[in-house]
């Protein structure tokens, strides 16, 4: 007995002849949409393997399904069929076989990068040191991040909320000019302050 049909969420163009809309109104997404993880899930099934239909169909990942009922596009999927729908995260959660949750949200996210061919990120290294200095704002955009996984982790939704605008506040700023540093005084200038304070102490 087939599952009860839902329809598509509502503001999703799901329908066959319907596709991704991006926000240039142009349906090849611009440079920075290339880079939105969750915009990419056609290309993330198709390294999967999993090829839609002409129609832009698959056989659904959330049930038993014989004939594909299931509609992807770049940033969704909804079968017709349950009823499920989801994000690229929600199918990677799917294919691997693990909940779609806190626990396991790293390695969905891990699997998502690693199929996308995204390279690890790595922080680059100065020569002949094992670390780089950060700026004051990345040091204080690092306790603001902790601050607010603590305070999602206590549930204590203001103060991860307030971490959140700070963070939102801080990125939006534009950078500062770097503390210039005093340079070392010359050996005549360090002659010429302390013959002066000679002078001063002699008077």
């Amino acid at each position: 007995m087939c599952p009860e049909k839902k329809p598509a969420p509502q503001g999703s163009d799901m329908s066959p002849a319907g596709g991704p809309q991006y926000r240039s109104g142009s349906s090849i997404p611009n440079q920075d949409e290339k880079r939105n993880t969750k915009i990419r899930l056609l290309e993330y099934l198709k390294a999967k393997g999993i090829e839609p239909n002409h129609n832009g169909f698959i056989r659904c990942l959330w049930h038993r399904d014989e004939t594909p009922s299931c509609k992807v596009n770049d940033d969704y999927a909804h079968c017709f069929s349950c009823g499920e729908s989801g994000d690229i995260f929600k199918v990677a959660a799917a294919l691997i076989g693990v909940p779609l949750d806190k626990e396991h949200f790293r390695e969905i996210a891990a699997d998502v990068e690693k199929t996308l061919g995204l390279p690890e990120w790595k922080p680059p290294k100065q020569r002949g040191k094992s670390y780089i200095k950060l700026s004051k704002s990345a040091v204080y955009r690092s306790e603001l991040l902790k601050e607010f996984a603590i305070a999602l982790d206590a549930e204590d939704m203001e103060r991860a909320y307030n971490r959140a605008c700070l963070l939102f506040a801080l990125f939006m700023l534009p950078e500062g000019e770097p503390e210039q540093k005093k340079a070392k005084p010359t050996l005549e200038e360090q002659m010429a302050s302390y013959a002066g304070y000679e002078r001063g102490a002699n008077e």
